[in-house]
């Protein structure tokens, strides 16, 4: 594949990028703010970083329209990645932004989302290496904390005073790859997460007392009505899409000695288990919990916290008319491209929150591997979604 100087500067951007650990819990958010500011300085862009409430820092990289009074356009991404389990199952090293010998980039963040906020950048860069001044003002966002939650990221950046002076009116965050080769998928919906850390309490007793109250029992009970809850949404699946669907994931449960403790004959005093739910937009949180209050309720000793909740989704403005207009741009580079309720939750919500109108957008169509061992995107999806994404932020970024 011919690459042009453009092309091969911006895989030398996303290599660099990918080599900074910004995995969590301890991302190096840091490096990879410095490394992305010194992009900004040599092509030229103005950029600041506001240190949010949280201490956590976000960089806005700007290029100013021709009308400062038309509503913005922001590119958001996060710098933020999932941790990896095992490096030596990868065929390439995950944090060394390596090429396979079939021109693949290896590592984590090239598909969530690293890869998405490069081709932000390179797209703006090309925008104004060309001089083209857009109608609205143009600001690459690039956010910390989205894969905890966004809690302490956009969240609390949509209620800084900097971000209020940005006069922010559009928002493209991202997607997920289609693994179709000629659609891409437009977010226009996603789901509410809603975590619980459940708690059964009991008496401790010896192991070998029939009567005793075990914690483990209960919560396991319980949790039965929660798996029965997933398996019947499942069902539905055949006829919806998941993202029109409740999800009921329980993720960890913890209780008594350690199993290689050789200790088995105690019933513990307590019993712990974590549960997931996605909550579809078209259900509200607090039907949710009514719901799994009434099933509490049918178990004593049993209680919960909420440890992660979304604000309930507000009503803003139609993202239809956003979504006709990326149809059309993406029809032009002989593609289509079909809505999508997305399974997951992303920082969008926290920007349509305050009105602001916005999509999910990830301009690839290799095999959608976001999380995944050997996660990876083709150079040549890199550089054709980057001519997407530029396209499509033209469209945007011009009044109507």
């Amino acid at each position: 594949m011919k690459l042009t100087l453009d092309d091969r500067l911006m895989i030398e951007d996303f290599q660099r990028y990918l080599r900074i650990n910004t995995a969590q819990p301890a991302p190096a958010y840091a490096q990879a703010i410095t490394l992305l500011q010194s992009f900004a300085d040599r092509d030229g862009f103005s950029h600041t970083t506001i240190t949010l409430s949280s201490g956590l820092p976000v960089l806005i990289i700007s290029y100013p329209g021709s009308n400062p009074n038309l509503p913005a356009l922001a590119l958001n991404h996060h710098m933020d990645v999932v941790p990896v389990a095992d490096e030596s199952i990868w065929e390439l090293p995950p944090f060394a932004g390596e090429i396979t010998h079939d021109d693949r980039i290896i590592g984590r963040g090239t598909q969530d989302m690293k890869g998405v906020g490069i081709i932000h950048y390179h797209a703006l860069r090309t925008m104004q290496r060309s001089g083209i001044l857009p109608d609205r003002s143009i600001y690459i966002i690039c956010v910390p904390d989205e894969e905890k939650g966004g809690f302490k990221g956009a969240r609390l950046l949509v209620e800084d005073a900097t971000f209020g002076k940005l006069n922010i009116g559009y928002v493209l965050d991202e997607g997920v790859p289609s693994g179709i080769k000629d659609m891409l998928y437009i977010k226009v919906n996603e789901r509410k997460p809603l975590q619980l850390r459940i708690l059964s309490k009991a008496q401790s007793a010896h192991a070998s007392k029939l009567l005793a109250d075990n914690p483990n029992h209960q919560l396991i009970q319980f949790l039965q009505h929660i798996v029965h809850m997933h398996t019947e949404q499942q069902k539905c699946a055949q006829a919806l899409p998941a993202g029109q669907l409740l999800s009921a994931h329980i993720t960890s449960l913890s209780s008594g000695f350690d199993i290689d403790s050789g200790v088995v004959n105690i019933i513990p005093e307590t019993a712990y288990a974590t549960i997931d739910l996605r909550i579809p937009p078209a259900m509200s949180m607090q039907e949710v919990i009514t719901s799994i209050n009434l099933l509490r309720d049918q178990h004593p000793g049993i209680s919960y916290t909420i440890s992660a909740a979304a604000d309930e989704r507000i009503d803003t403005p139609a993202n239809q008319e956003l979504f006709e207009r990326l149809r059309h741009v993406i029809q032009t580079h002989g593609l289509t491209a079909l809505s999508l309720d997305f399974e997951g939750a992303t920082d969008l919500r926290h920007y349509q929150k305050t009105g602001i109108q916005g999509v999910g957008f990830t301009p690839f169509a290799c095999i959608d591997n976001l999380h995944g061992t050997d996660e990876a995107i083709s150079i040549e999806q890199l550089i054709k979604g980057k001519h997407i994404m530029y396209a499509c932020i033209q469209e945007l970024a011009r009044e109507l």
